[in-house]
C-alpha cells in the first residue's frame, strides 16, 4: 500500500494470511515496503490496525532494503502509527551496516517513523513479532530492527509506548562485523521531547547461537528531552564469538535524559564480549548527571557486567552508582516474567522488590495494558501489578 498525499489514513488492511507461514514470497531487489507513507505533502497521517504477516523476501542482493511500515507524516494534528500487527516477516539481504551507522535503510525494519508534524505524533500499541534475517553467510552483517525513531519535529511531543517487540532473529556468521538485532532504535537529533514509555521488549535471538549484538533500546538520537519511563526489557539467549548485548544503550548527546521506573533486565550468555543492563558509551558527565536515572532494575546475570561507564569499563551495580552518581533508589533484582521470551507481565507472587518500588511520572498514568497506575507508589516496569507476598511452610 503507497500513499504519499496529505490528509491520509490507512487503516484495517491485512497484508498476507495471519496463520499461513510465508503466505507471500518476494524474490525481487530493491526498496520493499508493507506500508508506505510519504510526506511528499502537508496533512496528517494515520497508519492504524492493519496487519501484516507471512511475507517471505527470498532475494539476496545487497541492496534489499525492507520496512513493515514506513510512515513519513508531517500534519499539524495527527502523526500516528498505533494498533499495528507486524508478524513472520524475513529477508534474504545481504545488506551489511553497523547498528551504530548514520542511517535508516537497514536490512529489515518493522516500523520506520519520521514526522516533521507539529501535534499528535504518537507510535503507539504496535506489536511486532518475528521479524528475522535469514542470509548464514559469514560475510555480512545485517541489521534487524523492530522500531525505527527519526524525529524531525520542531516543538511538539513524540510519544512511543505500550510497543510489543518480541522474537527478533539474524543467523547470519560475519565474525569481523557482527550482526545486530535492535528493538527500539533512535536515530538522528531533536529540539522537542520524546516520551518511551510502557514499552515491552523481549530479545533472544530465537535458539540461534551466532555470534549476534543485540539491543533492547538503543539511542543514539542527540538533542531534547529525552524520557524513558516503566519500559521492560529482556535480553536472554546465548551468543558465541565478539558479541555483546545490552537492555539500554546510549550512545547521544541529551543534557535532559532520564531514566525512571525501567526494567533493564539480561541474562544473555556467551561469547567473548559482555552482556550490560545499561551502557553510557562515551561516559560523559554532562550528557548523563547523577539526575539522569533512578527507581530502575537494573539486573545482569555476571555482577561484574552490571553496566558499563564508558564502553568497556564495566561495573557491578555498586559501583555503577558510584561512577554515576545517580541510581539511589534503584532495585537489582532478578525479574519473574510471565514469560521472559514472550510476555513481559509481571507474575504476581514473585516480585515483591518492584512493587510500589518507583517514582510517580505525571506523563505516564496507565500501564501497558492501560491500567491505573498507583497514583503513590507505582510498580517498576510496563505492567502495574498486584504484588503477593508468598510465604512457604516447612
Amino acid at each position: 500500500i503507497y500513499c504519499n498525499k496529505g490528509n491520509a489514513s490507512i487503516s484495517g488492511n491485512r497484508i498476507g494470511k495471519y496463520s499461513t507461514a510465508n503466505d507471500i514470497n518476494m524474490a525481487g531487489s530493491g526498496t520493499h515496503y508493507g506500508i508506505r507513507l510519504e510526506r511528499n505533502l502537508s496533512g496528517n497521517g494515520l497508519v492504524s490496525s492493519d496487519t501484516i504477516a507471512n511475507i517471505n523476501f527470498t532475494g539476496s542482493s545487497n541492496s534489499n532494503v525492507v520496512y513493515g511500515i514506513y510512515a513519513s507524516t508531517n500534519g499539524s494534528t495527527v502523526n500516528e502509527v498505533s494498533g499495528n500487527v507486524l508478524k513472520n516477516i524475513s529477508t534474504a539481504s545481504s545488506k551489511s551496516n553497523l547498528e551504530s551507522d548514520p542511517t535508516f535503510a537497514f536490512a529489515l525494519t518493522g516500523i520506520y517513523y519520521l514526522s516533521g508534524g507539529s501535534a499528535g505524533l504518537s507510535l503507539s500499541n504496535n506489536s511486532i513479532d518475528g521479524l528475522g534475517a535469514t542470509s548464514t553467510s559469514a560475510a555480512e552483517n545485517p541489521v534487524v530492527v523492530g522500531i525505527e525513531v527519526h524525529p524531525n519535529n520542531a516543538g511538539s511531543l513524540l510519544s512511543v509506548s505500550a510497543n510489543k517487540i518480541i522474537s527478533l532473529s539474524n543467523v547470519a556468521t560475519n565474525s569481523t562485523n557482527l550482526p545486530s538485532i535492535i528493538g527500539i532504535r533512535m536515530f538522528a537529533s531533536q529540539s522537542s521531547t520524546l516520551l518511551v514509555s510502557n514499552n515491552m521488549i523481549a530479545l533472544n535471538n530465537s535458539s540461534n547461537t551466532n555470534g549476534l549484538n543485540v539491543y533492547g533500546i538503543y539511542d543514539i538520537l542527540s538533542g531534547g528531552n529525552k524520557n524513558y519511563f516503566y519500559n521492560s526489557v529482556s535480553i536472554g539467549g546465548t551468543a558465541t564469538g565478539d558479541a555483546r548485548s545490552a537492555a539500554f544503550w546510549y550512545n547521544a548527546t541529551s543534557t535532559s535524559l532520564n531514566l525512571r521506573n525501567n526494567i533493564l533486565h539480561n541474562t544473555r550468555s556467551g561469547g567473548s564480549l559482555k552482556h550490560w543492563a545499561v551502557v553510557h558509551s562515551t561516559g560523559s558527565g554532562t550528557e548523563w548527571t547523577s539526575a539522569t536515572s533512578n527507581f530502575n532494575n537494573l539486573y545482569t546475570s555476571n555482577v561484574n557486567t552490571l553496566g558499563a561507564w564508558p564502553l568497556n569499563t564495566d561495573k557491578t551495580f555498586s559501583t555503577w552508582k558510584t561512577t554515576s552518581g545517580g541510581d539511589a533508589g534503584s532495585k537489582n533484582v532478578f525479574t519473574n516474567f510471565i514469560d521472559a521470551n514472550t510476555d513481559l507481565h509481571l507474575v504476581d507472587n514473585n516480585n515483591c522488590n518492584l512493587e510500589s518500588a518507583g517514582q510517580v511520572q505525571a506523563s505516564v498514568l496507565v500501564d501497558y495494558d492501560g491500567q491505573l497506575r498507583d497514583a503513590v507508589s507505582p510498580d517498576i516496569g510496563a505492567d502495574e501489578f498486584a504484588g503477593l507476598l508468598q510465604i512457604n511452610g516447612p
